[in-house]
């Protein structure tokens, strides 16, 4: 077990001298920064960025995110608009991309824009927060291209506010765009996800987004690939379409990647979806590799069955078991996307695993990963993965001067909020190598599992 470097640093050197500098705009705006800022700035930190780019992140989060977060939450911990993304529904989640040998982590954050119009009937769906916050952006960046996140926008959806206005009175409308922020080594990266909703339908089908897809872009290799899989092989029929991801940049350049969910979770399927049933040709070690990494995650034992499901945490069965509209990424069941518009012959496929169904307890999860890291000689960041974690139940003073710090303010991982570790996602590369990414939740309750 690795053991937790303590700190007596409360928060980042780059947070401290932006504090005095930057106003007050108000109570919703100055919570949603005292709470997400200070997360930020420590995963930053911790993944090794430079001062120049820890400012450039804290400030493009203050400036074009943080007033974009909606209302604070209500005195009883609910909100205006409840994000699906999360459980307990606020509307950021943070993700830390782990380092290679040749690379540093990456932080992302992916949000959901609200404001005091989100779900009426003048926004059913909550998207003009989305749409007017990232014109805001691509005018600051013109890297930026938002050509195709208008496009879905007309295709993935009906135009009938009214409509949409009475299925959110009978409670059925939900999230239907997501935004993320990405600082890599070459500058911001932008995504947008849409969830389609179609007029009367609960589930939209997959003929939704290959139609929307056909229209701007010819099929390509992967595509085709992917969609044999999904035609023709039994695990790829029982995938169920999620959402639609794209990066906000010039369309030659940009991926768009299909997101499903499936209904049943052994390792025989994971195998199966990965490869696309050996469409895709993989390599036995990364297929070992990933094996040992699942079972760090789960506490499940390597000679586990491959064809046995995996057993529901029962600390959350009754939640999964509940899942309805509002929670609808809350099942007993796997992520996977899939990337269609790459120069590959085959598309990238990533699995995400909901750590809150499947993996062990926060310490244990905590631990297996960064060991796996480190036995995988990619340990340099282990310990300060480990460090920053207990940092994400600090609350600034959003919460008041007597909740500032949270259960492991001591900078040990006992006591870790469940729930903070949200998802693991795994990429197979090109280099043999496999990404791995730790998708982290912040911290608002002492009961994050009360929905």
């Amino acid at each position: 077990m690795l053991v937790v470097p303590s700190s007596k640093r409360t928060s980042t050197k780059v947070w401290e001298s932006l504090q005095p500098l930057l106003p007050s705009r108000g109570a919703d705006c100055d919570y949603w920064w005292d709470f997400t800022g200070l997360h930020l700035a420590y995963l930053i930190d911790a993944a090794g960025y430079s001062i120049e780019r820890q400012y450039e992140a804290l400030l493009f989060h203050y400036h074009r995110v943080v007033p974009y977060l909606g209302p604070a939450p209500a005195s009883d911990g609910t909100f205006l608009w409840q994000t699906v993304n999360t459980i307990q529904g606020p509307p950021v989640e943070y993700s830390w991309k782990w380092n290679t040998a040749t690379s540093l982590p990456e932080i992302r954050y992916t949000f959901e824009a609200v404001d005091g119009c989100s779900g009426s009937p003048k926004d059913p769906l909550n998207q003009a927060p989305s749409w007017d916050m990232l014109y805001h952006i691509a005018h600051a960046y013109p890297s930026v291209d938002l050509a195709w996140t208008n496009h879905f926008l007309a295709t993935l959806f009906d135009h009938d506010r009214h409509r949409y206005a009475k299925e959110q009175a009978d409670d059925q409308i939900t999230t239907t765009i997501l935004v993320a922020a990405e600082f890599v080594e070459r500058g911001l990266n932008v995504k947008v996800y849409f969830k389609s909703r179609q007029l009367g339908m609960r589930d939209v089908p997959i003929q939704v987004y290959k139609d929307a897809i056909s229209q701007i872009c010819p099929a390509s290799a992967p595509a085709t690939v992917l969609y044999d899989f999904l035609d023709n092989d039994p695990e790829g029929q029982l995938l169920k379409p999620a959402i639609l991801g794209l990066d906000c940049i010039p369309a030659p350049l940009s991926r768009i990647k299909l997101y499903f969910r499936t209904s049943h979770v052994c390792f025989s399927t994971i195998r199966t979806i990965m490869t696309l049933n050996n469409r895709k040709p993989v390599s036995p070690a990364q297929i070992e590799r990933l094996r040992t990494l699942l079972a760090a995650v789960t506490g499940l034992p390597l000679d586990y069955p491959d064809e046995s499901d995996w057993p529901i945490n029962p600390r959350f069965e009754d939640l999964v078991r509940k899942s309805s509209a509002k929670v609808p990424l809350v099942y007993p069941a796997c992520g996977f996307y899939f990337d269609i518009m790459s120069a590959r012959k085959y598309p990238n496929v990533k699995i995400q695993v909901p750590l809150y169904v499947y993996g062990q307890e926060e310490k244990e999860l905590a631990n297996g990963v960064a060991q796996w890291m480190c036995e995988e000689g990619r340990g340099e960041f282990a310990d300060r993965f480990l460090k920053v974690l207990p940092r994400l139940g600090d609350r600034g003073t959003a919460h008041g001067a007597d909740a500032t710090k949270g259960p492991c303010a001591n900078g040990t991982l006992e006591g870790l909020q469940r729930g903070l570790q949200s998802y693991l996602s795994v990429m197979f590369t090109d280099d043999g190598e496999l990404e791995v990414t730790t998708y982290l939740v912040p911290v608002l309750s002492e009961t994050p599992w009360v929905v």
